[in-house]
């Protein structure tokens, strides 16, 4: 294990318990055809294909160059109990020294967990997420909307960062939670602890601290739009809307227009 190239912050998230999913790990040639037989049903800009057949998915990467010939195979049992991943020992960028490349390198990591969230346990927001005093503030936005910059001035406030661009949203005893998740954006401060939903927000760039209220159907549709949903499973989109239906009846969100200085952290602490 100790010549994998695992990415360093996932130390932050093992844990040494028993667990119900085994996946072994492979360095070596891609079987070739690596999917033959199986059923396309997703393809995400070039970067991994998933495909089908009656007992597994398989996730197939490759660079973002179509010419170039994959480099990692991900197959796992539809009841996410059992895979493997078989890599290419030189991996997605070419050999670094006698070192073994991340199996988990992106997207494959975040493709599996996806996947896992949608099997009845939470879903995957494009968020920063905020541990303020034990509270969590849940800050949601597409690319470029300030979840890094709101990340920071909370930072500098003393505040706990969970990650500020992807968070993991659950329920715990029937109330939502939010966990920091190792992917981080362009703030690399993550923290594996998980807090429960305080406040949640809509965040977009504007010329003076304000936030409003949303109907029901109106944030559902906006965390939806801001969540990693399993475009490939008619049960995981089933259970992802329902479940962030569930999570934004308990706590609403708010849409925030914010100005990126330091007043907004008491601005949102205040807003109820």
């Amino acid at each position: 294990m100790s010549r994998i190239g695992f990415a360093e912050v996932y130390s932050l998230f093992g844990e040494q318990t028993e667990t119900t999913i085994s996946i072994d790990l492979k360095f070596e040639d891609l079987p070739h055809p690596a999917v033959k037989g199986a059923r396309e049903v997703f393809a995400s800009e070039s970067l991994w294909t998933l495909y089908e057949n009656d007992e597994s998915y398989l996730f197939l990467l490759r660079a973002m160059d179509d010419y170039c010939p994959p480099y990692r195979l991900a197959v796992v049992d539809k009841d996410l109990a059992r895979g493997e991943i078989i890599s290419d020992p030189a991996g997605r960028y070419g050999r670094q020294g006698d070192r073994l490349p991340d199996p988990l390198e992106y997207p494959l990591g975040e493709a599996l967990t996806i996947t896992l969230l949608s099997s009845g346990l939470g879903v995957m927001v494009h968020a920063c997420g905020i541990d303020v005093d034990g509270d969590g503030y849940l800050l949601l936005g597409h690319s470029g909307c300030g979840k890094t910059t709101l990340t920071e001035l909370f930072r500098r406030h003393g505040h706990r960062v969970l990650n500020d661009d992807r968070i993991v949203l659950k329920l715990v005893d029937g109330y939502p939670w939010i966990y920091g998740t190792p992917w981080h954006g362009d703030c690399d401060v993550v923290s594996p602890r998980g807090v429960p939903l305080k406040k949640m927000f809509i965040i977009e760039h504007a010329s003076a601290n304000s936030t409003r209220a949303m109907s029901i159907s109106e944030a559902v549709s906006m965390v939806l739009a801001r969540s990693f949903s399993p475009l490939w499973s008619l049960h995981g989109m089933n259970f992802t809307m329902g479940f962030i239906q569930q999570a934004v009846e308990i706590v609403r969100p708010r849409h925030l227009g914010f100005v990126p200085k330091p007043e907004v952290v008491d601005f949102l602490r205040c807003d109820d």
